[in-house]
């Protein structure tokens, strides 16, 4: 499975756990995907994480690394 890095990362969290929003392009067929998901454990979403995501156009999966946005280039 390819790795892509995703892009405009936002974690938004609280005591229930993380709301988490990303783009990211295929590596495929290079469409742009804009990912919005929840995820309960805060400790995961605390930093640099990555998931598995399946493309809206073309329907392959990628693993896509969000890092904190200080690290983003």
């Amino acid at each position: 499975m390819k790795r892509v890095r995703a892009t405009d990362v936002k974690v938004d969290i609280d005591d229930t756990g993380g709301l988490i929003s990303f783009d990211w392009e295929c590596p495929y067929c290079h469409m742009t995907n804009y990912a919005f998901t929840y995820s309960g454990n805060v400790e995961v979403v605390c930093g640099d994480f990555e998931t598995d995501q399946e493309c809206d156009y073309c329907g392959k999966s990628a693993t896509v690394e969000c890092c904190d946005s200080d690290s983003l280039f």
